[in-house]
């Protein structure tokens, strides 16, 4: 049997769904940034398949923005610049955007092929690592409940990554006797504690 190829269009509905549940759910606007800024970057925003299998190409984009979900992610331009506001990044793509031009400000696409046809675009895969979109991502296809988690603000994407087994708790410490020694007592359990011993 052959392999079915995934459609690229649709899977920029992934990160569109994600900008527009973060904009408009309180507990998650913390995350606006870091998606919107993958949207803008890849470009997705200006060609997609929605969640309903259309396709969706926005004539600006005013009309992205406005324009409510599934086919944009139904806000304004004075509410996506607060939720952006002081991420130097975010708000460089927002300025070249609203300056109407399409794309990314350094005129190239990361996700393009190097034919430069923009219908030959292909999507980035997200690989194993610590940014907010791959938690949400991983989490929404394998925990759908600590997605829910997430998503309602109860826990950060780290904490749930954690939580359902993906990811190992990690500590940052001076090296130094005293701040080694408040760790270990503070986060190893007796048992981890008394290994650790036995192999110094």
């Amino acid at each position: 049997m052959m392999a079915v190829s995934p459609d690229p269009l649709k899977a920029r509905e992934d990160d569109i769904h994600l900008l527009a549940t973060f904009i408009h759910r309180a507990g998650s606007k913390k995350l606006v940034p870091e998606v919107f800024i993958r949207v803008m970057e890849s470009d997705e925003w200006t060609h997609w398949k929605n969640a309903l299998g259309k396709e969706v190409q926005p004539k600006d984009f005013k009309e992205f923005v406005e324009t409510d979900y599934p086919s944009g992610i139904g806000t304004d331009l004075d509410t996506l610049e607060a939720l952006i506001a002081g991420n130097e990044r975010a708000e460089n793509l927002y300025t070249h955007a609203t300056t109407g031009n399409r794309g990314n400000p350094t005129g190239s696409n990361q996700y393009q092929k190097k034919s430069g046809n923009p219908s030959n675009r292909s999507i980035s895969t997200v690989t194993a690592g610590t940014t907010s979109t791959y938690a949400l991502r991983k989490l929404s296809k394998e925990s759908p409940e600590i997605h829910a988690e997430v998503l309602a603000g109860d826990l950060s994407p780290n904490a749930g990554m954690i939580k359902a087994g993906f990811r190992k708790k990690t500590v940052t410490v001076p090296i130094d006797v005293d701040s080694i020694a408040r760790m270990i007592l503070k986060q190893l359990s007796e048992k981890q504690r008394t290994e650790l011993k036995s192999r110094i």
